[in-house]
């Protein structure tokens, strides 16, 4: 009985151990941190921990796949790539709304390609983005927030569509 009794717990334990480890790989190699709206059916990408090119996901599926479609990303939060060394930036068309301070101090960044769906870029979203150099922004923005590209000093090219109503 003892013995059956350990094998048992040996058992256990060792697919306790795998889950662990498992979890901390999935973890540990997740480029994006998310979190689900209020109306759990769309996500904000609240930190990004990448690197060099990087194309913002349309959709996050969640840790327990419960919405098996994923929940469309519809937000970059407030200081999300802050800081990071990001060079480019493809930001989809499920996005609506870029945060404040949302790519703040992303000193090389060069180029960013906004998505149709962006309605609103926020206060200082470029903010000391200081190689960033030509920006496309989709034909839907509505407002571009104050100081949005300050301290811009390489940008030379952005075209501002008709749809913008506020800057």
């Amino acid at each position: 009985m003892k013995k059956l009794l350990s094998i048992i717990l040996s058992v256990i334990l060792a697919g306790s151990l795998f889950t662990c480890i498992s979890g901390l790989q999935t973890f540990a190699y997740t480029p994006f941190e998310f979190k689900v709206n209020e109306d759990g059916y769309s996500a904000t990408l609240t930190h990004c921990n990448m690197s060099g090119d990087v194309t913002v996901p349309r959709y996050y599926y969640g840790n327990n796949y419960e919405y098996e479609l994923g929940y469309p990303v519809i937000e970059i939060g407030g200081y999300a790539f802050e800081g990071c060394d990001v060079r480019s930036v493809t930001i989809p068309d499920s996005v609506e709304i870029i945060g404040e301070y949302a790519f703040d101090y992303c000193r090389n960044l060069t180029s960013a390609t906004i998505g149709n769906g962006v309605r609103s870029i926020g206060l200082g979203a470029f903010n000391d983005c200081e190689k960033l150099k030509t920006v496309t922004l989709g034909n839907n923005v509505e407002t571009i927030g104050k100081d949005a590209f300050s301290r811009c000093t390489s940008l030379t090219s952005i075209t501002i569509p008709d749809s913008v109503t506020s800057i």
